[in-house]
């Protein structure tokens, strides 16, 4: 890990990862939520890492949800769930 590389906090075991290592779900600023990528879109947002039992549990409890004080719609749990299994392919 070098110096000023931006760290950001899971929302499932809290564990702390470089930002670009981490599932981006943000609320953008007309209201949408999506998996942002990019790690740049404007708006609320909160990181879940590439553990396979924190994506589980995030998808069950529906952390996201509750980090973000909204009901994000089951597409959106979903596409978590693409998202991890894109990576672990990879």
């Amino acid at each position: 890990m070098s110096k000023n590389v931006p760290m950001r906090m899971c929302v499932s075991c809290r564990g702390r990862f470089e930002k670009t290592k981490l599932i981006r779900i943000v609320r953008g600023v007309d209201g949408n939520y999506f998996i942002d990528n990019t790690h740049k879109a404007e708006g609320r947002g909160c990181y879940v890492c590439y553990n396979e039992n924190c994506v589980n549990k995030c998808i069950k409890s529906k952390m996201p949800s509750k980090n973000l004080k909204a009901n994000l719609p089951e597409s959106l749990y979903k596409g978590l769930a693409e998202e991890y299994a894109k990576h672990r392919k990879s």
